[in-house]
């Protein structure tokens, strides 16, 4: 089973992201020690996307609930966030919508600036890291193969799509972001 757990600009400040993304650097070493220490040991791989706009954990699982515990838990002691704060902060999608969102980031539609390139390249390299510590699996391996196809393919028709103009999410009411996703977001054009 794959569940993902999320954080992004959309969520939390840019400071306090920053502040997640720079505390998990041995976030690897971390989930494996909590793998291990759990009874029923329930990850099976885990891929980190870190960048400065998003932290997004993919987990390849047995046990669901036992994965999210392990996960947390891991994030807990290396991040020193609360479990509180991680509550609030994370989102947790599972199957099917996880594959998506990872798609839709891969493609650049969950950028801030949508359609933006860079995260592509971002995204290669979380899973050439989970390739490197040996903590994907099969399952992980398809799914950052397809999404990396999957935005090789939607990249060039979301940078033309507007020709001489970049497109930037706007925040809506109370400075949150206008729901879900590219399909809820405003756009407005960026000279």
């Amino acid at each position: 089973m794959l569940f993902a757990l999320t954080v992004s600009h959309a969520e939390v400040p840019l400071g306090r992201l920053a502040d997640l993304s720079a505390r998990l650097g041995q976030l690897s070493d971390g989930l494996a020690r909590a793998n291990q220490a759990h009874d029923a040991v329930p990850l099976n791989g885990w891929a980190l996307l870190n960048t400065c706009n998003r932290v997004e954990l993919y987990v390849d699982t047995e046990r669901f609930h036992d994965g999210i515990e392990v996960a947390t838990t891991a994030l807990q002691q290396e991040t020193a966030w609360s479990t509180s704060e991680l509550r609030t902060s994370l989102q947790v999608r599972s199957g099917t919508p996880a594959v998506t969102h990872l798609f839709r980031v891969a493609s650049g539609l969950e950028s801030m600036v949508l359609g933006e390139a860079e995260i592509t390249g971002q995204v290669r390299k979380a899973f050439n890291e989970a390739l490197h510590d040996q903590s994907s699996t099969p399952m992980l391996n398809d799914l950052f193969q397809q999404a990396l196809r999957t935005a090789k393919r939607v990249s060039p028709w979301a940078a033309t799509a507007w020709p001489g103009a970049r497109l930037a999410r706007t925040r809506g009411k109370g400075g949150a972001w206008g729901g879900a996703g590219a399909q809820a977001a405003r756009a407005s054009v960026v000279a």
